[in-house]
């Protein structure tokens, strides 16, 4: 672990409103301030040691598993959980996905498909995914393996960047963001990030979508 610290964002950088969303701002436009940022974020998260993420990660997955099953308020069982495959210096979900396949959980993982439209599709082991055109893991989309989206009770959703009431920064593909806002089910939306990646203020669009809770290495908070 390094001792810098993670990014700070200036509110006269980003022209942003009191209640986090950004202002119209002439000189900069919002896709510009996303692509500032998101540099600034992949450099913060890469400045963590592989080891250090590994442990940061781990004790991701034990507060995301302690909240599914014992703090978790919902009266409905879980029976489906969507999750990603870790790219780079994401937070590793895999030891998450293990235990929740041995509770008999299905784990579902996406497959991006043109027009920015996802879909999710039961996994049993990362070996059973291949990169995509953009390197992503991705499973084969055997329809046999399709997860209705109805089904899915949590969608653990990876960002490079929160605020603590939910807005999050993607990697501007916008896949997560229509896929959440088309569909009709109140899903439980975790952001999943490492603590450095949390900050006072992001730039937001109309088709921002927001998550429920925060998942770090610090613990599982919500949004509201």
């Amino acid at each position: 672990m390094t001792g810098k610290k993670k990014p700070s964002v200036s509110e006269d950088n980003l022209g942003q409103s009191a209640n986090g969303r950004a202002k119209d701002n002439s000189t900069a436009s919002l896709a510009q301030q996303k692509r500032v940022l998101r540099k600034q974020f992949l450099a913060a998260r890469s400045e963590l040691s592989k080891q250090y993420q590994g442990q940061l990660g781990l004790q991701i997955c034990h507060h995301v598993e302690t909240w599914l099953f014992e703090h978790n308020t919902k009266t409905t069982p879980i029976r489906t959980v969507a999750l990603y495959a870790a790219m780079g210096d994401e937070v590793d979900l895999q030891p998450l996905a293990q235990s929740l396949r041995a509770r008999g959980i299905v784990t579902a993982y996406p497959k991006c498909y043109s027009q920015r439209n996802m879909s999710f599709y039961n996994v049993n082991s990362l070996e059973e995914l291949t990169p995509s055109s953009f390197g992503v893991p991705e499973p084969p989309g055997h329809e046999s393996r399709y997860v209705d989206e109805q089904s899915i009770d949590v969608m653990l959703i990876p960002g490079l960047a929160y605020t603590l009431d939910g807005l999050r920064l993607g990697y501007g593909g916008g896949f997560y963001d229509k896929f959440l806002s088309h569909s009709g089910r109140a899903y439980t939306r975790i952001g999943i990030a490492y603590d450095r990646q949390l900050t006072a203020r992001l730039p937001c669009g109309p088709l921002d979508e927001r998550v429920s809770y925060l998942a770090t290495e610090k613990g599982v908070r919500s949004c509201t």
